[in-house]
C-alpha cells in the first residue's frame, strides 16, 4: 500500500523526541483507513462496456460490420444515441443474444418477414 504523507518541518533538538516523533507517524499510517480504491493502473485494464460495429460484429461471430449495421437499422440492435459513431454497450449484445435465442426455440419471427 503506498501512503503520502505531508511531514510537518519541526526542529527536534533531543534523539529521545524525534523517536516519539517517527513511532507516531508510523501509528498514524497504520491506523489510516485505505482511502483511495484501489483502481486498475492503466485504462487498458478496465472492462470494456461498449464495442464499435466491427468489434461487435466479431463478438456476434459475423464477418463483416455491414451485418451489425442491418441489425441496428432494422432496430434489433440499440447503440448509444450520445456519440458520433455507433457503439454498442455489452448489455445491448447479450439482449440481442438472449432474444436471438428465445426466438429460435419456438417464440414468434421479429423482422420483416422475408
Amino acid at each position: 500500500m503506498e501512503t503520502n504523507i505531508v511531514k510537518a518541518k519541526l526542529k527536534v533538538t533531543s534523539p529521545d523526541i524525534q523517536d516519539v516523533v517517527t513511532e507516531t507517524e508510523h501509528e498514524i499510517v497504520e491506523q489510516m483507513p485505505n482511502v483511495t480504491p484501489s483502481l486498475p493502473k492503466r485504462v487498458r485494464d478496465l472492462p470494456k462496456l461498449g464495442y464499435t460495429t466491427k468489434e461487435a460484429a466479431q463478438i456476434l461471430g459475423f464477418k463483416h460490420e455491414d451485418s451489425v449495421l442491418k441489425l441496428i437499422h432494422r432496430g434489433d440492435l440499440r447503440p448509444l444515441p450520445q456519440f458520433r459513431h455507433k457503439i454498442i454497450p455489452l448489455v445491448e449484445l447479450e439482449r440481442f443474444c438472449r432474444d436471438s435465442v428465445a426466438d429460435s426455440s419456438g417464440g414468434k419471427k421479429k423482422g420483416r418477414g422475408r
